[in-house]
């Protein structure tokens, strides 16, 4: 390294440091980065001046001087990220923990039309007015929807359920005048889910939305397939020759474990067909168990596969009790052989897809410090 890129790999070390600890000694960072003082001084004293870092306050002594306390200031930047699905769209400002300061959800449907684009901006750009978030402070604007997206996060690649294949990222740039991304929405409720786990390193990430999606976690990324994303999990065969998928084969897991299906004929919400199941409803029970079976059934072929924890996230996480994961451990277990150290399926009830958009910009605005 030059001088100078020795220099930005300290600042970058020494700051995710002080994101990672919340609350972190100058001795601590020369400890465990083995900097010099007079380094980390100048390094510290260059991200205060910048408002990224702030000095509060003391630790108790443990003999001497007593050591001052360091902190990120979490809303020295905002994230903003925003879900975009068929009947509306939810935008969020998160700070630089991922802390949700403000959020919003409005009911309209999306149109792969002018119209829509210009009211999207203007209702986004009103958003950040009305909450008075700084301009200077914006890193970006992630936006999260059904299809596929390019690696560079710039177009739908495919998009049957938005019927939005030709859509690029310009048709939202005309309306607003910051950093953009596209981002797959499994991808994006994968991210929010793994900033939570802090202790998992490999898993494989179910979001149990309208529509079903998933994303493969490896060494705490999200890994990208060769042409399409690794989490495809939802148009894997399940069943042969069975129910017809948006995406034109038969027997996919998105035809029998999406919300949409499991409401399909019910109930118009989830809250009103759990509220029906936990009446003890006889049609909702056999709709809800052939659920966890058919669920159980692509678990077991996923870890076979891949032998590695599962997540279950999105929308239908919140309404799932310690009962149903056992449940749906015992089916995954039934008449498997390979039971022995089982990796265990961890159940996320706080996803938040418009969150995960968000986080795509946090995270590199940290690596880029």
């Amino acid at each position: 390294m030059t001088t100078s890129e020795l220099k930005k790999h300290n600042r970058r070390q020494v700051y995710r440091l002080i994101h990672e600890h919340r609350t972190i000694a100058k001795t601590s960072i020369a400890s465990e980065l083995h900097l010099s003082f007079p380094t980390i001084s100048q390094l510290l004293t260059e991200l205060e001046g910048e408002g990224l870092v702030s000095k509060n306050g003391f630790f108790e002594s443990t003999g001497g001087r007593k050591p001052g306390i360091f902190s990120c200031v979490g809303d020295a930047r905002i994230a903003i990220g925003i879900e975009l699905i068929k009947e509306h769209f939810q935008v969020t400002a998160t700070d630089l923990y991922g802390a949700i300061l403000f959020e919003k959800t409005y009911p309209i449907p999306f149109l792969n039309e002018e119209s829509f684009f210009c009211r999207f901006g203007d209702i986004v750009q009103s958003f950040i007015t009305d909450h008075e978030i700084p301009e200077s402070r914006i890193l970006g604007i992630g936006i999260a929807l059904q299809g596929l997206v390019s690696c560079d996060k710039t177009a739908i690649t495919y998009g049957a359920i938005l019927k939005n294949s030709d859509l690029t990222v310009d048709r939202f740039r005309k309306y607003l005048d910051h950093p953009l991304m596209l981002i797959h929405d499994s991808e994006a409720a994968a991210t929010d889910a793994l900033w939570n786990f802090t202790d998992i390193k490999d898993a494989l990430f179910l979001s149990l939305s309208r529509n079903i999606g998933g994303a493969l976690i490896i060494n705490r990324q999200i890994h990208q397939g060769a042409f399409y994303p690794s989490g495809l999990f939802e148009h894997m065969t399940l069943i042969p020759d069975g129910a017809a998928c948006y995406c034109g084969k038969k027997g996919c897991l998105e035809a029998y474990c999406s919300v949409r299906k499991l409401l399909d004929g019910m109930d118009p919400t989830l809250e009103l067909f759990f509220s029906n199941l936990h009446k003890g409803e006889p049609l909702h029970q056999i709709r809800w168990n052939q659920f966890l079976l058919y669920l159980s059934i692509a678990i077991d072929n996923l870890q076979m596969a891949l032998n590695c924890d599962v997540i279950l996230g999105g929308h239908l996480a919140p309404y799932l009790e310690q009962d149903d994961l056992d449940t749906l451990t015992l089916l995954v277990k039934k008449d498997s052989a390979f039971n022995q150290g089982r990796p265990p399926i961890h159940l996320y009830k706080n996803s938040c897809i418009a969150r995960g958009a968000a986080l795509h910009q946090i995270r590199q605005f940290i690596d880029s410090v």
